[in-house]
């Protein structure tokens, strides 16, 4: 599954980002993995940018929601 990419099984639209999220590795330009632990600012915006879709029925991530 690519970060902030929307997939549709069956009739639910759903999309996700990979790994979490650390302070260390959110800049884009200090990437250097080609299996990232941890996603970076430009798919964290990726992710956000779905609120300017259509309906969005599963987001999936690997950390636990805020609050």
């Amino acid at each position: 599954m690519e970060d902030g990419e929307v997939y549709t099984e069956q009739e639910f639209r759903i999309a996700g980002i990979n790994g979490n999220y650390s302070p260390k590795n959110f800049d884009d330009s200090k990437r250097n993995s080609t299996k990232p632990r941890h996603f970076t600012e430009k798919a964290h915006q990726k992710c956000l940018d779905l609120k300017h879709k259509p309906r969005l029925d599963f987001f999936l991530s690997h950390e636990a929601p805020l609050g």
